[in-house]
C-alpha cells in the first residue's frame, strides 16, 4: 500500500502529515510543534552574556519599552529598579515625534546629540516684555539644544542602586537593550562605574 509523508514548516514551527490508502493518519495541523517562548528580556541579558562572557552582572536594561535594574538570584532573575512611568526609549521616541524629529541621521549615529549645551531661554518671555535698547538678545534654542538636554538628564537620572551588588556579591555591570547602544550613555555608566569600583562590560571589546 502506498504510504503519503508530508511536511510543511515555517519560520517558528513544524508539522507532519501522513496518510495511507486515501485515510489521513497524521493531519499537518495537529502535528505542530512550536519552539519553548523566550522571555523578550531575558533574551537581551542572555545574549549580551553571551557575546561579552560576563559572569554575574548587574544589568541595567534600557528600551523602547523598558528600563530596569535586574540581577540574578536564587535561581532567577530579579527586578531591583525600574521606571516609575514611562521607559526612557520611549520618551526618546515620544519626545522626537513631538518636535516632528525626522530618523535620519540613523538612530546609530549620534551626530544631531553632539552639540555643546547652551543656556536655554523661554521665548514667551521675549513676547511678554519690552526689550530695552542696551538688553542683549536671548539665545535661541534648536532641536538639538532640547535633544541634548533631554538625553543629558534622563541619562543622570539612571542610577545603579547599591541592593543587588550587595545581593548578588557582583562587581559587574551589564548595559542591554536599543538604547544601551547609546555611546553618552555608555560614557555616563562608565563614569559612575569607576566611583563604585565597578567593572563596566564593554560589547565594543568582544
Amino acid at each position: 500500500m502506498a504510504c503519503a509523508l508530508g511536511i510543511e514548516g515555517s519560520a517558528n514551527k513544524i508539522g507532519v502529515g501522513i496518510i495511507k490508502d486515501g485515510q489521513v493518519l497524521a493531519n499537518v495541523r495537529k502535528t505542530y510543534i512550536t519552539p519553548p517562548g523566550v522571555n523578550h528580556c531575558i533574551g537581551h541579558i542572555e545574549m549580551g552574556r553571551l557575546i561579552t562572557g560576563a559572569h554575574n552582572p548587574i544589568v541595567l536594561y534600557v528600551s523602547g519599552g523598558n528600563t530596569q535594574v535586574i540581577a540574578y538570584s536564587n535561581k532567577r532573575y530579579r527586578i531591583f529598579g525600574e521606571t516609575i512611568d514611562i521607559a526612557v526609549g520611549n520618551c526618546l521616541d515620544r519626545f522626537a515625534r513631538i518636535i516632528k524629529l525626522s530618523n535620519d541621521p540613523s538612530p546609530a549615529r549620534q551626530a544631531i546629540y553632539k552639540i555643546a549645551l547652551r543656556e536655554i531661554a523661554d521665548p514667551s518671555k521675549k513676547r511678554s516684555k519690552r526689550k530695552k535698547p542696551d538688553e542683549p538678545e536671548a539665545p535661541e534654542y534648536t532641536k538639538a539644544d532640547m535633544c541634548y538636554s533631554l538625553q543629558e538628564t534622563i541619562f543622570a537620572m539612571l542610577k545603579l542602586p547599591s541592593e543587588p551588588m550587595a545581593h548578588c556579591d557582583s562587581n559587574e555591570v551589564l548595559i542591554v537593550g536599543g538604547v544601551g547602544c547609546n555611546e553618552r550613555l555608555q560614557e555616563m555608566m562608565a563614569v559612575m562605574c569607576d566611583e563604585l569600583c565597578m567593572l563596566l562590560i564593554d560589547f565594543l571589546k568582544n
